[in-house]
Protein backbone atom coordinates (compact mmCIF):
# COMPACT_ATOMS: atom_id res chain seq x y z
CA UNK A 1 0.00 0.00 0.00
CA UNK A 2 1.11 3.43 -0.21
CA UNK A 3 3.31 5.42 -3.17
CA UNK A 4 7.03 5.48 -3.70
CA UNK A 5 8.44 9.14 -1.85
CA UNK A 6 9.07 10.31 -5.83
CA UNK A 7 5.27 9.79 -6.93
CA UNK A 8 3.80 10.84 -3.09
CA UNK A 9 5.83 14.01 -3.52
CA UNK A 10 4.27 14.66 -7.47
CA UNK A 11 1.01 13.87 -5.58
CA UNK A 12 1.23 16.64 -3.22
CA UNK A 13 2.51 18.98 -5.48
CA UNK A 14 -0.90 18.57 -7.35
CA UNK A 15 -2.77 18.98 -4.57
CA UNK A 16 -0.96 22.31 -3.77
CA UNK A 17 -1.32 23.62 -7.33
CA UNK A 18 -5.17 22.35 -7.01
CA UNK A 19 -5.62 24.32 -4.02
CA UNK A 20 -3.67 27.68 -5.92
CA UNK A 21 -6.38 27.50 -8.65
CA UNK A 22 -9.23 27.03 -6.22
CA UNK A 23 -7.78 30.33 -4.57
CA UNK A 24 -7.34 31.68 -8.09
CA UNK A 25 -11.07 31.17 -9.26
CA UNK A 26 -12.43 33.34 -5.88
CA UNK A 27 -9.65 35.82 -5.99
CA UNK A 28 -10.75 35.98 -9.75
CA UNK A 29 -14.79 36.03 -9.03
CA UNK A 30 -14.41 38.40 -5.97
CA UNK A 31 -14.38 41.46 -7.83
CA UNK A 32 -17.32 40.67 -9.76
CA UNK A 33 -19.65 40.21 -7.42
CA UNK A 34 -23.03 39.44 -9.49
CA UNK A 35 -25.91 38.19 -7.59
CA UNK A 36 -28.02 36.25 -9.85
CA UNK A 37 -31.21 34.51 -8.77
CA UNK A 38 -31.36 30.49 -10.45
CA UNK A 39 -33.73 27.85 -9.66
CA UNK A 40 -31.76 24.22 -8.40
CA UNK A 41 -33.00 23.49 -12.13
CA UNK A 42 -31.16 25.65 -13.59
CA UNK A 43 -27.88 25.31 -11.33
CA UNK A 44 -28.03 21.41 -12.69
CA UNK A 45 -28.40 22.68 -16.22
CA UNK A 46 -25.23 25.59 -16.08
CA UNK A 47 -23.11 23.14 -13.68
CA UNK A 48 -24.09 19.81 -14.36
CA UNK A 49 -21.22 18.17 -12.69
CA UNK A 50 -22.67 18.81 -9.32
CA UNK A 51 -25.76 16.71 -8.00
CA UNK A 52 -27.34 20.15 -6.77
CA UNK A 53 -30.66 18.77 -5.00
CA UNK A 54 -28.07 16.33 -3.53
CA UNK A 55 -25.78 18.12 -2.73
CA UNK A 56 -28.53 21.31 -0.66
CA UNK A 57 -30.38 18.16 0.93
CA UNK A 58 -26.96 16.93 2.97
CA UNK A 59 -26.30 20.46 3.64
CA UNK A 60 -29.58 21.84 4.94
CA UNK A 61 -31.13 18.49 6.02
CA UNK A 62 -33.78 20.08 7.82
CA UNK A 63 -35.46 21.40 4.03
CA UNK A 64 -36.44 18.22 2.82
CA UNK A 65 -39.07 20.08 0.81
CA UNK A 66 -36.68 21.81 -1.75
CA UNK A 67 -37.31 20.80 -5.41
CA UNK A 68 -35.43 21.55 -8.38
CA UNK A 69 -38.03 24.74 -8.43
CA UNK A 70 -36.46 26.43 -5.51
CA UNK A 71 -34.81 29.79 -6.08
CA UNK A 72 -31.21 30.43 -5.12
CA UNK A 73 -29.06 33.56 -4.88
CA UNK A 74 -25.87 33.06 -6.41
CA UNK A 75 -23.32 35.13 -5.21
CA UNK A 76 -20.70 34.06 -7.71
CA UNK A 77 -21.74 32.95 -10.72
CA UNK A 78 -18.24 32.82 -12.14
CA UNK A 79 -16.34 30.91 -8.78
CA UNK A 80 -18.78 28.12 -9.85
CA UNK A 81 -17.95 28.10 -13.70
CA UNK A 82 -14.60 28.45 -12.49
CA UNK A 83 -14.97 25.81 -9.57
CA UNK A 84 -16.80 22.89 -11.54
CA UNK A 85 -14.26 22.96 -14.70
CA UNK A 86 -11.56 23.26 -12.28
CA UNK A 87 -12.91 19.90 -10.80
CA UNK A 88 -13.88 18.01 -13.99
CA UNK A 89 -10.30 18.43 -15.42
CA UNK A 90 -8.51 17.82 -12.81
CA UNK A 91 -7.55 14.00 -11.78
CA UNK A 92 -10.20 12.45 -9.59
CA UNK A 93 -6.77 11.57 -7.36
CA UNK A 94 -6.16 14.77 -6.86
CA UNK A 95 -9.37 16.14 -5.47
CA UNK A 96 -9.28 12.99 -3.10
CA UNK A 97 -5.31 13.56 -2.10
CA UNK A 98 -6.68 17.27 -1.58
CA UNK A 99 -9.66 16.00 0.48
CA UNK A 100 -7.16 14.05 2.41
CA UNK A 101 -4.90 16.65 3.09
CA UNK A 102 -8.19 19.08 3.96
CA UNK A 103 -9.33 16.42 6.92
CA UNK A 104 -5.66 16.57 8.46
CA UNK A 105 -4.65 20.02 7.98
CA UNK A 106 -7.62 20.67 9.95
CA UNK A 107 -6.82 18.52 12.62
CA UNK A 108 -3.11 19.23 12.94
CA UNK A 109 -3.16 21.31 16.12
CA UNK A 110 -4.19 18.30 17.98
CA UNK A 111 -1.45 16.11 16.10
CA UNK A 112 2.72 16.03 16.85
CA UNK A 113 5.01 18.56 16.01
CA UNK A 114 6.12 16.92 13.05
CA UNK A 115 2.44 16.58 11.67
CA UNK A 116 2.00 20.48 12.13
CA UNK A 117 4.97 21.36 10.60
CA UNK A 118 4.24 20.17 7.45
CA UNK A 119 1.22 21.97 8.01
CA UNK A 120 2.82 25.09 8.15
CA UNK A 121 5.32 24.23 5.21
CA UNK A 122 2.51 23.28 3.52
CA UNK A 123 1.07 26.43 4.09
CA UNK A 124 4.38 28.72 2.94
CA UNK A 125 4.13 26.94 -0.13
CA UNK A 126 1.03 27.84 -1.11
CA UNK A 127 1.22 31.91 0.19
CA UNK A 128 4.41 31.87 -1.43
CA UNK A 129 6.16 32.97 1.75
CA UNK A 130 8.22 29.55 2.64
CA UNK A 131 7.79 29.18 6.36
CA UNK A 132 10.95 28.42 8.21
CA UNK A 133 10.42 25.21 10.47
CA UNK A 134 12.05 26.81 13.30
CA UNK A 135 9.04 29.32 13.16
CA UNK A 136 6.63 26.48 12.83
CA UNK A 137 7.35 24.78 15.93
CA UNK A 138 6.67 28.11 17.82
CA UNK A 139 3.01 27.66 16.76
Amino acid sequence: MGVERDQAGWEMLETIRFQIEIANCFVNSSNDVVVTTMSIDEMRTRYPSVPWLEFLHKIFPSKEYLTIEEKLQVYYPYYLECFTTLVNNTDQRTIANYAGWQAVASSAEYLNEFARNLKFEREGMISGCPIDSAVARVH
